[in-house]
């Protein structure tokens, strides 16, 4: 079939501006959006597993072992290197639950980590965590 000389470049220019305009644009969007869910799924899994060790491990006031561990137990991820060096931060809370009531209550020991602090604590007063991750480009 012989195209006329004119139309021979038509599907090719066709072909590249669909190309050009839709499936680059798409390609990226889905690579983009697949970025973002990664590091989403990986400030959750950092967020529960520092949330369980500060559940488990000692009280301190300054919260530094909690930090501390953050930074040394960051998922690999985009920002991994935010998480590490501080740009993203984590903001730890511990909360007691008051047996009278059952509401939370920012929850407080007089002194750091303490054997006598921990100890005391009921078993219904056993702190309870939370961390909330904040980061800024």
């Amino acid at each position: 079939m012989n195209r006329p000389r004119n139309q021979s470049g038509q599907a090719l220019l066709e072909f590249a501006l669909v190309y050009v305009g839709v499936v680059v644009p798409l390609t990226f969007g889905i690579i983009f959006l697949s970025e973002m869910l990664w590091t989403w799924h990986s400030v959750v899994e950092l967020n529960r597993d520092v949330a369980r060790y500060a559940a488990t491990h000692c009280y301190q006031a300054d919260t530094q072992n909690v930090i501390g561990y953050m930074h040394a137990h960051v998922p690999r991820m985009i920002d991994q290197e935010q998480f590490q060096q501080g740009q993203a931060t984590l903001a730890v809370q511990y909360f007691a639950r008051d047996p009278d009531t059952g509401q939370l209550t920012p929850f407080s020991c007089d002194g750091d980590c303490s054997i006598d602090c921990i100890q005391t604590q009921s078993p219904s007063a056993s702190p309870i965590t939370s961390s909330n991750t904040s980061w800024t480009t």
